[in-house]
């Protein structure tokens, strides 16, 4: 999905309790423990942190594109970290900021907090004049997508199988035709 409606964002708006935080101030175990809450996420630990952190050697998984961590951010609540999301960073050859990783513990759901998130890294993108930020998901994960459609993401359609995808995702979630406008 892509996004570059930066002029239409919002203020983030947290519900009473929750405070949000970069992950440069709280730092990586409360990104790995909000990473890893959902469990959709993959295994999440120091090793896999760091890499995506650091400039990792080429071949891994993060190769030349790691996480900024002043844009990336955690949601805590009570002293837990119970949501994050994070930006990639751009590169000469892949110019737009990705939004990776948006993670909400399931005893939060529910309560806005991955909009919230996101929407607090598109911020960090618009103020550091990136001008598109990019998101990859999976079809089932209807509740995120449909947040990142109300963030004002818009579908990429790179594949042949996109189209049939899309409009599945958008029928799955009762969405008009007027408003497909990538189909």
């Amino acid at each position: 999905m892509r996004f570059d409606r930066y002029d239409m964002l919002p203020g983030v708006e947290l519900p009473v309790g929750y405070t949000l935080h970069t992950l440069a101030e709280r730092g990586e175990d409360d990104w790995i423990e909000a990473l890893n809450a959902t469990g959709e996420l993959g295994e999440w630990d120091r090793a896999r942190a760091r890499e995506w952190l650091e400039a990792a050697p080429p071949g891994s998984s993060a190769a030349d594109r790691p996480v900024v961590p002043e844009g990336s951010f955690i949601i805590v609540f009570d002293g837990r970290a119970v949501a994050t999301t994070c930006i990639v960073a751009p590169t000469e050859s892949e110019p737009c900021a990705e939004v990776g990783w948006v993670s909400v513990s399931p005893d939060h759901q529910g309560r806005g907090l991955g909009f919230q998130a996101a929407l607090a890294a598109l911020l960090y993108a618009k103020r550091m004049g990136y001008p598109e930020s990019r998101l990859n998901t999976d079809d089932w994960r209807l509740p995120a997508i449909k947040t990142y459609l109300n963030l004002g993401f818009e579908p990429v359609i790179e594949h042949e199988t996109h189209p049939r995808r899309w409009k599945d995702v958008f029928d799955a979630l009762g969405i008009p035709g007027p408003i497909r406008r990538a189909l």
